[in-house]
């Protein structure tokens, strides 16, 4: 089925019905005998706006469209066919002027049906009182007020100012607390304090406050006043945190003057066999304990304490010979075969044979030393390093037989 809809004017006032109407669709296909203009297939649906002219207001639907009521859009099911109406009226605006010292907002302005009652409202900003109405609103100060449109009216309210805005913003490298900032009635005296935090002192105010450091300090509120605080640091905080797979013990963490100069101390645990590292963040670099540390800010160390690393040598084969690194800690056999690193440390190690043996090779865990040149290992901090040097005797001796060239005799 498909179905057919009229919409027809009414009132005093003019405006427009503006369809939203679906993509174009053959209703033919539905029901042949409809051929109207504004037909639609059963199921459809349409927005219908309706748009006042100038002077003019929108205020109801009529006829099958009664359920949009003072809506001036509505969706409209086509479930048969509809005659609707749209009432326009003839419009008598409301203009709402504002005067005064002060601020405020006002509603209730604009068109309003032929002798229709408006509501007027003023509401005043928060340093200002409204005072009172003028005009076609009368005189007092309710809000909202009733305004008969039976033409068209102008009111003015009146909004005066009451209060004067301190303001007080703060500055600095430290912080503190600032009060007495806010609204004041116009012509009083208010009192402007700052407090430094624990870690601050306050250094003066600058602005509408003057200069100087007193606190409080009194503001004549003829007009808006902005003042600034400044606070500076007047203590620092030095932070030393541990970090590495060893342990140990720092020292000079704390709370101190500023622009003073104190001692960062690090010292290694002696049962862990832990070594001191070096030092990061704000202490630099380098391992030397202790430091010394300028203390003109805030300021993050860290300690970093690691286990050793070692070298160990062994000797084998049935030959003799000596092991030397290039570094002259390790001398085997006749001195140390072994020696402990306390940072990650490159090392060569040389063999030399014996008088009447050959150095045969390396051998050892994680080390690729291939021939029979000197070996680079590199000791890292908690790891243990093994290597084996071969020696052996320079002659071998070969057992030769006497070759056999012919048969034994036959036996008899």
């Amino acid at each position: 089925r498909a179905y057919t809809v009229k919409v027809t004017k009414g009132g005093s006032g003019s405006g427009t019905i503006n369809p939203d109407i679906p993509t174009s669709i053959d209703v033919s296909i539905f029901d042949p005998l409809r051929t109207d203009e504004n037909v639609y297939p059963t199921g459809t649906q349409i927005v219908l706006t309706a748009v006042a002219d100038a002077g003019s207001i929108f205020t109801d639907w009529g006829g099958t469209c009664n359920s949009g009521g003072a809506n001036s859009s509505f969706s409209l099911l086509m479930n048969g066919d509809k005659s609707c109406t749209a009432t326009f009226e003839e419009a008598r605006t409301l203009t709402i002027t504002t005067s005064g010292t002060g601020s405020g907002t006002v509603g209730g302005d604009g068109p309003h049906a032929i002798d229709s009652t408006a509501k007027a409202s003023a509401i005043a900003d928060v340093d200002s009182e409204f005072t009172g109405w003028s005009g076609d609103c009368g005189t007092g100060t309710t809000s909202p007020v009733n305004v008969v449109m039976d033409s068209h009216k102008t009111c003015n309210a009146n909004f005066d100012k009451v209060y004067n805005l301190l303001t007080i913003n703060t500055s600095g490298s430290g912080s503190g607390t600032v009060g007495g900032d806010g609204l004041h009635v116009i012509d009083s005296t208010a009192m402007a304090t700052a407090t430094a935090a624990a870690d601050s002192v306050f250094t003066g105010w600058s602005g509408d406050c003057g200069t100087g450091t007193t606190s409080p300090v009194s503001m004549l509120m003829d007009s808006d006043k902005t003042c600034n605080a400044n606070f500076d640091i007047a203590y620092t905080t030095l932070t030393i945190t541990t970090i590495g797979n060893g342990s140990g013990t720092v020292d000079g963490a704390g709370t101190y003057v500023k622009s003073t100069t104190v001692q960062a101390d690090a010292t290694a645990d002696t049962i862990s066999s832990s070594i001191f590292a070096g030092w990061g963040g704000d202490c630099g670099t380098g391992t030397t304990t202790p430091i010394s540390v300028l203390m003109d800010r805030n300021k993050d160390c860290t300690a970093s304490f690691k286990l050793p690393g070692s070298l160990t040598v062994y000797l084998s084969g049935n030959g003799t010979g000596t092991v030397t690194s290039s570094d002259n800690f390790i001398n085997c056999p006749a001195g140390d075969c072994s020696y402990i690193y306390a940072l990650e440390s490159p090392v060569t190690l040389t063999a030399t044979p014996d008088e009447g043996f050959i150095f045969k090779g390396w051998k050892g865990n994680d080390i690729t030393c291939p021939g029979t040149d000197p070996c680079t290992v590199t000791v890292t901090t908690d790891s243990y390093k093994d290597i084996t040097a071969t020696f052996q005797g320079s002659f071998s001796w070969d057992l030769f037989l006497p070759a056999i060239t012919s048969p034994p005799p036959a036996a008899e």
